[in-house]
């Protein structure tokens, strides 16, 4: 991976700078889905593929539902006509964030452990996913393509509130054209201080103004 860009973006409400470094990250082969497969979105995407709790649950997304693993076994979290995905265990293990399409587009929900308490976190338009959790469980980073239609890395309060942009990435000239650099799998570093994400494509290009 090479570095592509750093900076530091301010959150008030933290007291501090919170530092976004996007590094360059290979997308895979993609080839064309076969005749009736249905629409790939954020909710069946199903990624991240599970997530494991600080008590030992296991959070995965299958057939469109959220579930469980533990000791006891599967417990199903999620049962609707909607698509539910992408689960991710706040650090306490309490709650699990994740991105349903119920109200009609991809929007980021959170619930408690044994899938009560749902509650909607954002609501817009556009599609927004990929949420992690901060380590100190105060924030939620995500991706969102609200602005102009391309993917950015947010953050927000655990409440929903406080929803602030940390990335910009301007149009350049590529081989096919102007086109714009995308943003994907926000992860936090130990300590909270700074996000890390893939931007994609990785290679150089002339920014336009």
């Amino acid at each position: 991976m090479t570095t592509i860009r750093g900076f530091h973006h301010p959150l008030r409400s933290c007291g501090a700078a919170l530092a976004l470094v996007s590094v360059g990250c290979t997308s895979p082969d993609v080839t064309s889905p076969p005749a009736g497969a249905p629409e790939v979105t954020a909710a069946n995407l199903q990624v991240p593929a599970a997530s494991l709790s600080v008590t030992g649950k296991i959070a995965f997304a299958i057939g469109g539902e959220i579930f469980v693993v533990n000791a006891n076994g599967v417990t199903r979290l999620t049962n609707s006509a909607a698509l539910d995905g992408q689960p991710a265990w706040s650090p306490d293990g309490r709650k699990l964030a994740f991105v349903s399409n119920r109200a009609g587009n991809d929007e980021i929900y959170v619930m408690n452990a044994d899938g009560t308490g749902v509650t909607r976190l954002t609501n817009n338009a556009a599609v927004d996913r990929s949420p992690v959790w901060s380590p100190s469980g105060a924030k939620i980073a995500f991706v969102s393509n609200r602005a102009d239609q391309h993917d950015e890395i947010y953050v927000m309060n655990a409440s929903g509130t406080g929803v602030t942009r940390l990335t910009t990435n301007l149009p350049f000239q590529g081989c096919g054209g102007v086109n714009r650099r995308f943003e994907e799998s926000p992860t936090w570093s130990p300590d909270g201080a700074s996000l890390h994400s893939c931007l994609s494509p990785p290679v150089s290009a002339t920014r336009l103004t």
